[in-house]
């Protein structure tokens, strides 16, 4: 029976990184962050309703909500940028020659860096899992819910990785490939819901917007990780926790919920980009 290798990419990377005292100081401080950020409404809240904390449900779905938004907005920040220095930092150390040579094949070490990234994000919200199972001391937040959150924020961090590991392979330093995952991560955080909330006010005339634009809105935008959170607490709230009904013309249909679509484009997305990252690496040999 052959025993199972580990990916030698994966750890050396996980090694290298756990042995750091920045790994815990990052671990640390995002924690403080995600906690303290929670404290501050749980306080407010407190303080405007004293003694009245516990089964309220509008105090319980925001202390949870700033959890989840606060993990997602640290998230986007950590995953592409630890990502961005994965390939590009052997260059700059005059390793990536010596990785070359070696007997690993390339999808070997693409997938070392991409999930070695991963595994350090998932620590952190794993780390992060008791502080949102506290919401259920508050109520109004089930396991579904929590659930649904956690799946959307991991397609997410998973896309963000593999779009950081993509600009690493094409930059020269990992200062450049920062760069460009930064400015990739806006594109799509920023100007992806501008032009989808610009563009149909001016090519669509009012009537066709009046009836496509909440449709358009629930398709294009369940994209943006933010905007899936928001959506489907709306849509848990109501009931339509697997699909969204919408009614152009007169025909009524349901689409996918947003969490759906948010974690169908994210790994297409990620698949797409890996593929295109395993592309340039073979040419770059």
């Amino acid at each position: 029976m052959t025993n199972y290798q580990i990916n030698p990419i994966l750890l050396r990377e996980l090694r290298g990184r756990m042995r750091t005292a920045r790994s815990f100081w990052l671990l640390s401080g995002f924690l403080v962050m995600v906690a303290g950020t929670a404290l501050l409404i749980y306080t407010a809240n407190y303080a405007s309703n004293p003694g009245q904390i516990v089964g309220d449900s509008d105090i319980g779905r925001s202390v949870f909500l700033v959890l989840i938004v606060t993990a997602l907005i640290a998230l986007s920040l950590v995953a592409p940028v630890l990502a961005a220095g994965s390939v590009a930092g052997e260059r700059e150390r005059q390793t990536f020659d010596l990785l070359l040579t070696t007997q690993l094949q390339i999808r070997q070490i693409i997938l070392g860096k991409i999930i070695a990234s991963l595994s350090y994000c998932m620590l952190l919200l794993a780390a992060m899992t008791p502080l949102m199972g506290m919401v259920f001391l508050i109520g109004s937040v089930d396991v579904t819910q929590l659930v649904i959150m956690l799946a959307v924020i991991c397609s997410n961090v998973v896309l963000l990785t593999c779009i950081g590991v993509y600009w690493s392979v094409r930059a020269s330093t990992p200062l450049s490939a920062t760069g460009f995952t930064l400015a990739t991560v806006l594109f799509i955080l920023l100007i992806i819901p501008l032009l989808v909330l610009t563009l149909p006010e001016i090519v669509l005339s009012t009537a066709v917007r009046s009836n496509i634009s909440e449709f358009v809105f629930h398709v294009v935008l369940s994209i943006h990780p933010f905007v899936v959170i928001f959506l489907t607490d709306s849509a848990l709230r109501t009931q339509q926790m697997w699909g969204q009904e919408f009614s152009i013309n007169g025909q009524s249909f349901v689409v996918p919920a947003a969490w759906i679509l948010s974690i169908c484009y994210s790994w297409m997305l990620s698949v797409i980009i890996v593929w295109r990252t395993l592309r340039r690496m073979r040419t770059s040999r």
